[in-house]
């Protein structure tokens, strides 16, 4: 199950109301907490509407992630729980082949081989020691794909500013494109401490620490929110 983290889902709220407060966003317009597919914020320019991804930071963020499944009786992991973009990126850089190249020598995992009655947190621990995370290497465009095909093309990352990804639709001025380096993380992800077979394995797409250079234009500076107002006047 997707949990969105509390420090994230506040950070969002902050950025809805100061659009609001600006008159850059419809006031009856909120998001929603733990649904990936709900829109972060929105931004109204010149009387029309743009989605904005938000992120409170870069550490320890998912950009778009999958689930994997196991199945016993072809004894290969399998992808589910991706939308059509992510499915998109995964297929084009063959990350089921991959993951299978990586794992599949290791057996088969408890957590899809044991009853849920019978399940306890020594067959846990043997997965979480068993599966070790790793990296794999997705093209710097990934995450410019994954949420244009959300219909998204502006992202705010705090810390960090405010950019478009691959086309600037809304023709912000001086606006920089997203340009960082990306990896796709492999993991053992517990949910919840209890019960013990509450965790998923999953797939994620990471930023590459230290790859995203900082701009000028924040939707917390005053000074570019003035810009975006005056552009929809």
């Amino acid at each position: 199950m997707y949990q969105e983290s509390g420090s994230g889902y506040i950070y969002k709220t902050k950025i809805n109301r100061i659009l609001k407060s600006a008159g850059l966003q419809p006031k009856n317009f909120n998001t929603k907490k733990n649904d990936p597919n709900s829109i972060d914020s929105v931004v109204i320019i010149r009387e029309q509407s743009y989605n904005i991804e938000v992120k409170r930071n870069l550490s320890d963020v998912d950009f778009g992630f999958a689930y994997l499944t196991y199945n016993a009786n072809s004894n290969r992991w399998l992808i589910a729980g991706a939308n059509d973009s992510m499915n998109e990126i995964l297929a084009a850089n063959k990350i089921n082949e991959q993951i299978n190249q990586k794992w599949l020598h290791l057996g088969p995992p408890r957590l899809f081989t044991i009853e849920e009655d019978e399940f306890t947190f020594k067959d846990a621990y043997y997965d979480f020691n068993k599966f070790k995370p790793f990296f794999l290497r997705i093209p710097s465009d990934s995450i410019s794909k994954y949420y244009n095909g959300k219909n998204t093309y502006y992202m705010q990352i705090g810390g960090h500013g405010f950019y478009y990804m691959n086309a600037n639709v809304a023709r912000v001025a001086n606006l920089v494109d997203l340009k960082m380096e990306v990896r796709l993380q492999v993991r053992v992800k517990r949910n919840k401490s209890n019960p013990p077979n509450d965790y998923t394995f999953s797939v994620a797409m990471r930023a590459v620490p230290g790859t995203l250079s900082n701009t000028e234009n924040n939707l917390e500076d005053p000074t570019f929110l003035t810009a975006l107002s005056s552009m929809s006047r």
